[in-house]
């Protein structure tokens, strides 16, 4: 009887061993980290105004309405000019040779080879999908973040550079003809070094429903919260000191929190945006995001309206990621 006491006592050790391993391993737990010395202020307006016009265009702005995308990349251009930056277009081309652009600005030395790189796709899935959460919320939170680096004027070392992809989704998905892959493909063509690379897929769907979260692997609400109202940093295991790094300050700078994963690709969703691109040519690349049809059920659906966003919460979304820029300067 002793024995097997004994035994089961070794059993339950061994077992919470493994969950604080693997608790460690999945969550990467950060230190507190510190605030900004300058505070800033997000435009919720922005927000709102940016994702509800890019969900507004009739037809989608699908591949498949290119007039629709170009009326997107008019009305981002429009607004970079009305931020004070200039910009650049690098043709992508679809299938029958029609021509869309990744638009593409930078914050600092222009003729520095190493650069960060921050970007949301432009396009939406489908025919009649609106595409405000995936992805016009992206596209605006990086507007209003090209907005906090004009305003603030913080130095940085590394040169940030700022893209707008064109082709994200189906049927140009996982192939070289993505914006993400012709502008990774020419950085490297052109000798640059992308110190690590931040994709924003779908920053503004969250929920307090209990169990409003879900994970590719039911195991994984032992280890993260059932309800919807965090954000995600998720990226390969090779990034486990970034993805802490960019946590400490998020967490530090927004009333959000930010939890991570870091997993191979083989994990459903772990390089289902524009940063497996980056990848490709050895260089860090994350994504931050709402988790995506891991919570949002309207994902790539006609009711992917933007009514149904939290814009107080996506704009929590920005102030973290931009203290995580500074913070990896």
């Amino acid at each position: 009887m002793k024995i097997r006491k004994y035994f089961i006592l070794k059993l339950i050790a061994a077992l919470f061993l493994f969950w604080v391993a693997l608790f460690i391993f999945l969550r990467n737990p950060v230190p507190e980290g510190e605030a900004l010395q300058r505070p800033i202020t997000v435009n919720i307006e922005n927000l709102k105004q940016d994702t509800y016009f890019l969900a507004g265009i009739k037809p989608s702005r699908s591949s498949v309405h290119p007039a629709s995308v170009l009326e997107a990349e008019k009305y981002v251009m429009n607004r970079l000019k009305e931020i004070g930056y200039e910009w650049t277009l690098q043709e992508v081309k679809g299938e029958q040779g029609q021509v869309f652009h990744n638009i593409i600005f930078r914050y600092g030395a222009s003729d520095s080879k190493d650069v960060v790189v921050i970007g949301a796709h432009l396009d939406s899935c489908d025919v009649d999908n609106p595409g405000a959460d995936d992805n016009a919320s992206g596209v605006a939170g990086l507007l209003e973040l090209a907005r906090f680096f004009k305003e603030q004027k913080p130095e940085v070392k590394t040169p940030i550079e700022f893209v707008v992809w064109a082709l994200e989704e189906p049927p140009y998905f996982e192939t070289e003809m993505m914006g993400s892959a012709v502008h990774a493909n020419n950085l490297r063509d052109k000798g640059y070094n992308v110190k690590y690379a931040i994709s924003l897929e779908m920053i503004g769907y969250f929920s307090n429903d209990s169990f409003s979260q879900e994970f590719p692997v039911r195991l994984l609400y032992l280890f993260y919260p059932n309800k919807g109202n965090f954000i995600g940093v998720i990226a390969s295991p090779a990034e486990r000191a970034l993805v802490r790094d960019m946590k400490k300050a998020m967490n530090a700078n927004s009333d959000l929190e930010a939890y991570s994963l870091n997993a191979p690709a083989v994990v459903p969703g772990v390089d289902f945006s524009d940063h497996r691109n980056y990848w490709k040519h050895g260089w860090p690349a994350v994504m931050v995001t709402d988790t995506s049809f891991y919570r949002n059920h309207a994902y790539h659906t006609p009711e992917d309206t933007p009514e149904r966003l939290d814009y107080v919460k996506m704009g929590e979304v920005v102030k973290g990621v931009y203290a995580a820029l500074l913070s990896l300067q």
